[in-house]
């Protein structure tokens, strides 16, 4: 796969948690997937690389909505060892959001084993310093 675009902090933010990526290795992906009534949206939600030397890096959806939050940790579900009855009953009306390995599904599959050759920072807005996008370039 030649790269991956992935869609939405800071550029030193961004630089600084991809930077030490590149000659890493892809050993793992993860999605984290909207589920309600035992269906996933699969259309959007964050993304988990796992690496073989740096371990998970989180990209997802920054605070305001705009930019993409890049960070050196993996996605924890909030309600993991906590869910009260309250809690299910809130699920099953409302939904929940859950992590699924995708490293054996397409297009993901393509990147597990892959190098990270290098990686560009993508701004689509009009705040110079706001990251709304990066591509990983992935061999």
């Amino acid at each position: 796969m030649d790269g991956l675009t992935v869609p939405g902090e800071f550029v030193s933010d961004t630089v600084s948690v991809l930077r030490p990526l590149v000659n890493d290795r892809v050993v793992g992906c993860r999605r984290i997937f909207f589920q309600f009534a035992g269906s996933f949206d699969t259309a959007s939600g964050p993304l988990e690389l796992l690496t073989r030397d740096h371990g998970p890096v989180l990209f997802e959806a920054g605070a305001d909505g705009d930019s993409l939050a890049v960070r050196n940790e993996q996605w924890i579900d909030p309600f993991e060892g906590k869910v009260t009855e309250e809690n299910l009953e809130w699920i099953a009306s409302n939904g929940t959001w859950t992590a699924v390995d995708v490293s054996g599904d397409l297009p993901w599959a393509s990147l597990l084993n892959g190098t990270i050759d290098e990686f560009e920072v993508v701004h689509e807005n009009a705040i110079g310093d706001i990251v709304t996008g990066t591509r990983i370039h992935i061999g």
